[in-house]
């Protein structure tokens, strides 16, 4: 019996030894997770700035592609950067509050770990002035990101030629696409429009499919009309209601409610307590409220109430050099020197299409009694502008955008 005794406590320590070794191995890296709060924060950090800059330029509904972008962006510069001779983009970027270097921001965005968090498509189309290294065209070959080089628009026949082209290429990107996507790619009228001046151009476009998990999913058979407030005037807006248990959290000014989605993602929604301008949402949204918010979630019995979003949300920017506040990001006045062998790089036209499809059509509607009985219920009503993030399981932000207008 004590022999029988000693072999069982024996398995049972080699199972805690194992157990415990597991543990250890599974830990994540102290370095790589230094680098996903990295990217976590600047992602956020910039999609905000590019939130706000596209409110104060009168944007509705904006949405903005941040890693997207950030990954396309960093790794084009670097395609045709001289080593070392890249700071002055950091700083544009706003950046170097969050990586000591320019090499430093390109090898987190270029680790394979941080690719395999593109969900979304990416195409990048660069003007005819715009040099490469051969080593860096076939790493745009093998990545999410497509890179057109050569690309003349100046002549009407060249211009419809190409931007054809890139109609198709962009379509293929979504074997998919809808009747609405398709309309918008061949009416697309904003490609660049090259002048003897200008010598960079950028157009980058990005699609992301959000489904909703399946127990969190509404119906669209239970959306009602209601009212919806923006800047002193009122629309109506169909309403979408749920009654379930939500990770749910709460600061003085605003409370966040986050939604998972099929992909693995997750959909935070953060609105104002109460009806203020929309301005000064995004002014008390810095990164440390947001930090705080997604922290601070907990399961909690939530009534619901939200507009619906619309199947397709296409935003496409344009130039925004005329707003105050983006040559902290880009100028057409600051050389980028060393970065190219000429006079240095203009970045003269930026074009952003996103376009993100929420799907409800199909949806179930569960009106269930969570775990533990009877709870008090919170009561979360969308009807004033709130700002949302699609963003991973570790919190980097995929895309931020705000619902401002119906």
């Amino acid at each position: 019996m004590k022999s029988c005794i000693a072999v069982v406590s024996i398995f049972v320590l080699l199972c805690q030894g194992f157990f415990v070794q597991e543990l250890s191995t599974n830990k994540p890296d102290a370095a790589f997770q230094e680098m996903v709060n990295k990217v976590k924060r600047a992602s956020f950090q910039h999609t905000l700035k590019m939130l706000s800059l596209m409110h104060s330029n009168n944007e509705r509904n904006g949405i903005y592609g941040s890693l997207n972008f950030l990954v396309s962006f960093l790794s084009t510069m670097n395609a045709v950067g001289k080593e070392g001779k890249n700071e002055t983009l950091i700083k544009l970027l706003n950046f170097d509050k969050f990586f000591t270097s320019f090499d430093e921001a390109t090898n987190v965005f270029a680790n394979p770990m941080f690719q395999k968090l593109l969900t979304a498509k990416s195409v990048v189309i660069l003007s005819k002035d715009f040099e490469v290294k051969s080593d860096y065209k076939n790493r745009f070959n093998n990545s999410p990101f497509h890179l057109y080089l050569n690309v003349d628009f100046q002549t009407k026949d060249d211009r419809e030629k190409d931007q054809q082209v890139i109609r198709n290429e962009v379509l293929k990107l979504n074997n998919t696409a809808f009747a609405d996507e398709k309309e918008m790619l061949n009416n697309f009228t904003l490609f660049f429009e090259l002048k003897e001046e200008d010598i960079f151009n950028m157009f980058s476009y990005s699609n992301y499919t959000a489904k909703f998990a399946p127990s969190f999913r509404f119906a669209s058979a239970k959306t009602l009309e209601g009212a919806f407030h923006s800047q002193g005037s009122q629309g109506y807006a169909s309403f979408m209601n749920n009654k379930r248990e939500y990770n749910y959290s709460t600061t003085d000014d605003l409370e966040g409610i986050k939604i998972p989605l099929e992909s693995g993602d997750a959909l935070t929604i953060i609105l104002p307590k109460k009806n203020v301008p929309f301005g000064k949402v995004l002014e008390k949204l810095g990164y440390e409220a947001i930090d705080e918010i997604l922290r601070k979630m907990s399961p909690k019995v939530i009534d619901l109430r939200i507009p619906k979003f619309p199947n397709s949300s296409i935003s496409t920017k344009n130039s925004f050099f005329g707003v105050n506040g983006f040559d902290n990001y880009f100028s057409k006045n600051v050389t980028w020197k060393g970065i190219s062998d000429t006079n240095g790089l203009y970045l003269t036209q930026l074009t952003m299409a996103n376009y993100i499809r929420f799907e409800e059509e199909t949806s179930i509607f569960e009106r269930r009694r969570p775990p533990g009985g009877r709870q008090m219920r919170i009561i979360v009503n969308a009807e004033y502008p709130f700002v949302y993030f699609i963003h991973t399981e570790t919190g980097i932000c995929l895309y931020g955008a705000y619902v401002n207008y119906f």
